[in-house]
């Protein structure tokens, strides 16, 4: 198991394109963080084994060409050759390796890669035969255009990916939305831009050598606050956000352009007061300022040997033996004296130390230092540290979007009237007691809960079936038909429970499905729909007055032996009960 999310496809034969995910989920108001990883999978070694080894076959090739050639003078050499299988044969199973190593080969090449980039998108997707698409705006802003028609399979591990025979500039990348584009007309799904970060340039031209990882960390500006999480359940509404990153394969003779998009999972925003805003969906686009990328140099390799560290102070050549290294220290310290005893130096103690560097290591292993501070090793736990997000007033100076004259979405608490435990009645009568182990649950939680039924009730409890559901809840105004049902139920998880003679509790765990490509969504509500947790109870129910569970069989004056009945009749008796769940801060790593 990996402690963080990683996604991998195969940008070539030889080629691999490794994600590695900050977060999963993301949270809404966060900075998105990646980590890209462009690996060949050839070797060096290799290479080098399999050029001897083909210069090996094919100077045995030549040889045997050339005495053939020279016994061609003499008629019986030419018919014994002829009529010699066992040679004929030979030669051909040393064609086949010699394809068969000249394959491998090119296996182990090096690949060269130009203008790669990485863009995020956020789309609102609806059925356009249940929404009234006319009451959706569209917006007439440049948004990334899908390669398909349709919303992607949500939840998929796989990423999408296409493979063009031809390079695309990136102006075709994005499509005008005018407003008198019906989508209903376009078909049955319709689709509303959320957020945009355009294509961010991973690097212009890249050389991968046998065996070479080239490691680029990508940083978004902070995600707005009013975004709504991700959400692929059903057919009638969806919520995606797509990671997408592609460019350009040049390989002889041919140049191909590849595209993969792989799905985000984000969460709602909560603030501190407990309340959730409620995304307007159908207004203009947010489009946020590009991302930052910087390369860094591949943690596995800078750690093997020590000729890369080297390389990573790019001032000293060479490690330098006792004497240079106690010469160094002796001028570094009267260098230090003599910057703490300057009158005309007034600086700071970080300035102080930075000189320091400065001139022990020389500006290039300042820059160096700078850029590597900056980068998590490769999110691992133990050298990870929070990264810093941008402020939302810098968020809102580099957005390309005007957003002095829109409204702010409004707040909805959902941390008012949490209660643990609910009484259910049934005409009066007490029939059990819920008692949740939390006030509240985070999307990756187990839920725990337990059933307490009451002695002194006139009901028996036999059966119990508990379901974990989501409610999905249309707002009838954006209905393209008011007969059409505004609520629909999907199934999370459901338990059954029999309950004998003496039951006075029913412990009951419920366990959610959880992958890294998949995460349920937390509750959350728009201007258009919402979607709520409940717990649906089942219960099975006999009047103990009226009907006996247990037929007495035997009857003497040591007592009685009674035995439950076959077949039981009873009155169903179903409710519910809603639970709050928001958004975790749990991370889901991977495979």
């Amino acid at each position: 198991m990996r402690s963080r999310r990683v996604d991998t496809v195969l940008v070539k034969e030889n080629v691999r394109l490794e994600v590695v995910y900050e977060r999963n989920p993301f949270i809404a108001g966060e900075a998105v963080g990646l980590v890209i990883r462009l690996r060949h999978l050839g070797s060096v070694q290799a290479q080098l084994q399999l050029s001897e080894r083909l210069q090996e076959l094919e100077q045995a090739r030549n040889s045997r060409q050339f005495q053939k050639n020279g016994e061609r003078s003499s008629l019986i050499s030419t018919l014994w050759s002829a009529l010699s299988q066992e040679e004929r044969f030979r030669e051909e199973d040393a064609e086949r390796q010699i394809e068969e190593l000249e394959r491998q080969k090119t296996f182990n090449q090096p690949v060269d890669l130009l203008s790669f980039y990485v863009q995020l998108v956020g789309e609102f997707w609806y059925n356009s035969e249940v929404l009234n698409a006319r009451k959706v705006q569209h917006t007439n802003k440049l948004i990334a255009a899908p390669a398909q028609s349709s919303p992607p399979a949500g939840g998929g591990g796989s990423p999408i990916n296409g493979l063009r025979a031809e390079p695309s500039e990136p102006i075709r990348n994005f499509v005008d939305t005018d407003t008198s584009n019906d989508a209903a007309s376009k078909g049955d799904k319709g689709c509303v831009p959320l957020v945009v970060i355009p294509q961010t340039l991973l690097f212009g031209e890249l050389s991968l050598r046998p065996g070479e990882v080239r490691v680029f960390h990508f940083r978004s500006a902070a995600l707005p606050e009013t975004l709504p999480p991700s959400y692929t359940l059903g057919d009638t509404f969806k919520i995606l956000y797509q990671l997408q990153v592609g460019g350009i394969i040049h390989s002889q003779p041919s140049i191909d352009s590849v595209s993969f998009s792989f799905p985000l999972n984000v969460c709602s925003y909560l603030n501190e007061q407990g309340s959730q805003y409620i995304p307007e969906l159908g207004n203009d686009p947010v489009i946020l300022p590009v991302g930052h990328v910087k390369e860094r140099a591949d943690l596995q390799r800078r750690r093997s040997t020590q000729s890369t560290f080297t390389k990573h102070r790019g001032s000293i050549n060479s490690i330098p033996d006792f004497q240079e290294r106690f010469n160094i220290l002796e001028k570094s310290k009267k260098h230090f004296k003599e910057l703490l005893s300057s009158e005309k130096e007034d600086c700071s103690s970080d300035q102080l130390v930075e000189k320091l560097l400065n001139f022990q290591f020389g500006e290039e292993y300042i820059r160096n230092i700078n850029n590597g501070s900056e980068l998590a090793e490769s999110f691992e736990e133990d050298q990870y540290r929070e990264p810093q997000h941008l402020t939302m007033s810098q968020h809102r100076c580099d957005s390309l979007v005007d957003d002095k004259g829109s409204p702010k979405a409004p707040l909805q608490p959902v941390m008012d009237n949490l209660r643990k435990e609910y009484l259910v009645n049934r005409n009066g009568e007490n029939i059990c007691t819920i008692s949740l182990s939390k006030l509240f649950y985070g999307v990756n939680d187990d839920i725990d809960l337990t059933i307490i039924i009451p002695p002194a009730s006139k009901y028996k409890v036999t059966g119990v079936s508990t379901a974990l559901e989501l409610l999905e809840l249309i707002n009838p105004d954006y209905l393209a038909n008011e007969k059409t049902k505004e609520s629909r139920r999907y199934p999370v998880y459901e338990e059954h429970s029999v309950c004998f003679e003496g039951c006075s509790d029913i412990p009951i765990k419920l366990l959610p499905s959880r992958s890294p490509t998949s995460i349920y969504p937390n509750q959350f509500r728009t201007n258009i729909f919402q979607l709520s947790w409940t717990l649906c109870f089942k219960f099975v129910i006999v009047d103990k007055t009226e009907s006996d569970t247990l037929v007495e069989v035997y009857k003497d004056r040591n007592g009685a032996l009674f035995q439950a009945k076959e077949e039981l009749q009873g009155e169903k008796f179903i409710f519910r009960v809603p639970i709050v769940v928001l958004g975790s801060s749990k991370q889901l790593g991977g495979w």
